[in-house]
C-alpha cells in the first residue's frame, strides 16, 4: 500500500511515504478501524476539477507559450505527479471573475434580438477557446460542464424594452413604497402646516420614520457588502439578506421593505444610503432590468434562450469542445451577484418541460441537463422541479454548492429521487490563518472532497481555477474580492494554493470511471474517510485526522494495514 501525505503545516504535501505491508486481520484489536466492503458499491466518479472563467482563460493566455504549455501538462495530464483534472466547467458568458461582462448576444439599450441573428462566441475566441483547445489537445477524454450566470440583458423581465411586465412583482412592491413615501411625506407636511398633529397623521408619520429608518440600515448593509473593504462575501450580510428577502418571510401581499434597498444595490452601488431610498423606486428598478445584474428571464423569452443555449452548444461542438453538460443556471436563487439571473423552482420547471428539454431533442444534442447548481439548503428547489415528469424526463440530476446547508442533504436527495444523478459543482477554497497558522488542508478535504463524495455527488469541482495575486481579474461592480484560484498566475510565476491540494488527494488518484465503495464512518474518533475502487481492479482510500496524531487500522477483504496520521493531517491510500 502506498501512502502520499500532506500535513498541517505543509512541510510535506502529497509526499510519498514508506510503503505499508499488509497483514491478516486480526479482530479484536483496539483503536480506530477503516473497514472497506469492495462488494457494496454507489456512485461511478464522473470527474474532478475546477471552473475555467474568463479571468483564468486570460491569465494563461499572458503567459509564455511554453510555460502555459507546461503548466496546462503539469493540470490535467495524467503523468505520475500530474494534477490529472479529469472534468472542467465552463461559463456560458461571462462569470464575475472576468474584466469586462458579456454574453453571446448582447445589444444597444431598447433592442432585443429573439431571432438571435446577432449570437457570436467571438468575446470566448481571444482566451477561452484557444485554451481549451490547447487542453484538449492534452485531455482528450475530460468531461466538460458549462452553466450559464446571465441571460442576454434584453431578455430579463421588467419595464424596459416598453414590457409588459411593468408591474411584475418587484415593480409593484417598488411602486407601493414610492406611493407611501409620497403620501407620508404628504400628510405629514399638511400637519405641520396646520400644526395640528391628527392620530393618523401620527401614524403614517412614524410608519415612514421606521420603514426609512430601515431602509438606511440595509442599503449601508448593501453599501459594505459591495465595498472593497468587505472580505467576508456570502457570510453574515449576504445570510442576513438572503433570509429577509424570502418571500415566505413576509405576508403575502403585503409590502416587503426589503426588496427597495435590493433593487437599488442591484443598479450597481450607491451614491449614498439617503438618494437611494427614493432615486432607487424608479429608475434604478428600470435599469436593473436592462444590466447582467439579476431580474429573471421573461417567459416570452423562454424559447429564445432556449435557442441561444443549444446554439452555444452547437457552436462550440463545431469549435471541436463538446459539452457534455450544463445546468440551468449558476446559483439559481443568488440575485445579489454581477452578473446573474434569479430563478425560482416554478419557471425552472417550466423553462426545461416546455422549451430547454424540447429544443436540444430537436437539435439532436445529448448535453444533459442538470438542475438548481446552488447552495446545499434548498433541496426543495430540485425536488419540486423532478416531481413533473414532463420535466424530469430531460433531467439528468441536480447539482450543489456549499456555501449555505448540509451536504448530508445530498443523500436525502439522492433518496427523494434515486435514479437522478448528485453533482457537486462549486466551492471556493482559499487560504486563511488561524492564530497566524495556515488553515490546514484536512478541513477543505474533510468537509468538501469527503462530504460530497460520501453523499452521492459524482464529481469534485471546485471554483475558480487560477487568479492572479490579488484574487482577480474581476468586474469592478460586483464580483467575488476574495476567490483565490487554486493557483496565482503572475507572469510566468505559478503558486499552489490549498485549492490545488484539495483536489489533487482525489484527482490523482481516482479517475472517472471509479466508483464509490462503502467505508464505516469513523468521523467519531477524528477520522473523516471516503474510499473508491479504480477502473484499474485497484482501490484508493483519502483519509484526513482533525483529532490528535493517532494510529488506526485498514481493513479490507480480510486483511489490514496499519497506519498513523499526524493531527489535521491528510493521506491518500492506494492499492491493487
Amino acid at each position: 500500500m502506498q501512502e502520499y501525505l500532506t500535513t498541517a503545516d505543509r512541510s510535506s504535501v502529497l509526499t510519498p511515504q514508506p510503503a505499508l505491508a499488509f497483514a491478516p486481520e486480526t479482530p479484536g484489536d483496539a483503536g480506530p478501524v477503516i473497514r472497506i466492503d469492495p462488494k457494496q458499491s454507489f456512485q461511478s466518479i464522473e470527474g474532478f476539477g475546477y471552473t475555467l472563467t474568463g479571468g483564468s482563460a486570460d491569465l494563461l493566455m499572458q503567459m509564455s507559450p511554453e510555460r502555459r504549455h507546461a503548466l496546462l501538462e503539469e493540470l490535467f495530464g495524467k503523468r505520475s505527479g500530474d494534477l490529472n483534472i479529469s472534468e472542467l466547467r465552463l461559463t456560458i458568458g461571462a462569470s464575475d471573475m472576468v474584466r469586462q461582462l458579456y454574453t453571446y448576444d448582447d445589444m444597444p439599450f431598447g433592442r432585443t434580438d429573439p431571432e438571435l441573428r446577432h449570437f457570436s462566441l467571438a468575446p470566448d475566441r481571444q482566451s477561452i477557446l484557444p485554451v481549451m483547445h490547447e487542453i484538449l489537445a492534452i485531455r482528450p477524454d475530460l468531461h466538460i460542464m458549462a452553466s450559464p450566470w446571465t441571460c442576454p440583458s434584453w431578455m430579463k423581465k421588467g419595464i424596459s424594452h416598453g414590457s409588459r411586465d411593468f408591474l411584475s412583482g418587484d415593480s409593484r412592491r417598488i411602486l407601493m413604497a414610492f406611493l407611501f413615501l409620497l403620501a407620508g411625506l404628504t400628510v405629514t407636511a399638511l400637519a405641520v402646516r396646520g400644526r395640528r398633529w391628527t392620530a393618523s397623521a401620527i401614524i403614517v408619520a412614524t410608519s415612514l420614520v421606521v420603514l426609512f429608518t430601515a431602509e438606511c440600515l440595509l442599503g449601508l448593509l448593501f453599501l459594505l457588502r459591495d465595498h472593497p473593504f468587505h472580505r467576508t462575501h456570502g457570510h453574515v450580510t449576504g445570510d442576513f439578506l438572503n433570509v429577509m428577502q424570502d418571500d415566505d418571510m413576509w405576508p403575502k401581499g403585503r409590502l416587503n421593505p426589503v426588496y427597495i434597498g435590493r433593487d437599488a444595490q442591484m443598479a450597481g452601488g450607491m451614491i449614498h444610503v439617503l438618494a437611494a431610498y427614493t432615486a432607487s423606486v424608479l429608475w434604478l428598478h428600470a435599469s436593473d432590468n436592462h444590466t447582467t445584474r439579476s431580474g429573471m428571464l421573461a417567459p416570452r423569452y423562454y424559447d429564445a434562450y432556449a435557442r441561444y443555449l443549444v446554439r452555444y452548444f452547437q457552436a462550440m461542438q463545431q469549435e471541436g469542445i463538446p459539452i457534455e453538460s450544463m445546468t440551468i443556471q449558476n446559483e439559481s436563487e443568488e440575485n445579489f451577484n454581477n452578473p446573474s439571473l434569479a430563478w425560482n423552482a416554478e419557471q425552472q420547471r417550466l423553462f426545461v418541460a416546455n422549451s430547454l428539454g424540447p429544443e436540444l431533442q430537436r437539435a439532436g444534442l445529448k448535453t444533459r441537463i442538470i438542475i438548481y447548481d446552488h447552495n446545499a439548503d434548498h433541496i426543495a428547489f430540485p425536488e419540486h422541479i423532478l416531481a413533473d415528469p414532463a420535466a424530469a424526463r430531460f433531467i439528468d440530476g441536480s447539482a450543489f454548492h456549499l456555501y449555505a446547508g448540509s451536504l448530508e442533504n445530498l443523500s436525502k436527495m439522492h433518496e427523494a429521487y434515486p435514479a437522478k444523478n448528485i453533482y457537486f459543482t462549486e466551492q471556493m477554497v482559499i487560504e486563511d490563518t488561524r492564530n497566524g497558522v495556515p488553515w490546514p488542508a484536512t478541513e477543505p478535504i474533510r468537509r468538501i472532497a469527503i462530504g460530497a463524495l460520501r453523499n452521492w455527488s459524482r464529481d469534485l469541482i471546485l471554483w475558480n481555477l487560477a487568479s492572479d495575486s490579488e484574487a482577480g481579474p474581476h468586474i469592478l461592480e460586483g464580483g467575488c474580492r476574495t476567490c483565490l484560484g487554486a493557483i496565482t498566475i503572475d507572469g510566468d510565476h505559478v503558486e499552489r494554493h490549498l485549492g490545488y491540494i484539495t483536489l489533487a488527494h482525489v484527482s490523482r488518484f481516482v479517475p472517472s470511471g471509479s466508483v464509490v465503495i462503502a467505508s464505516n464512518d469513523t468521523m467519531p474518533s477524528g477520522l473523516g474517510n471516503v474510499a473508491f475502487r479504480t477502473p484499474d481492479s485497484g482501490y484508493a482510500l483519502l483519509v484526513t485526522n482533525e483529532g490528535p496524531a493517532q494510529g488506526f487500522r485498514i481493513v479490507c477483504e480480510g486483511r489490514e494495514v496499519r497506519a498513523t496520521l499526524p493531527h489535521n493531517a491528510a493521506a491518500t491510500f492506494t492499492w491493487n
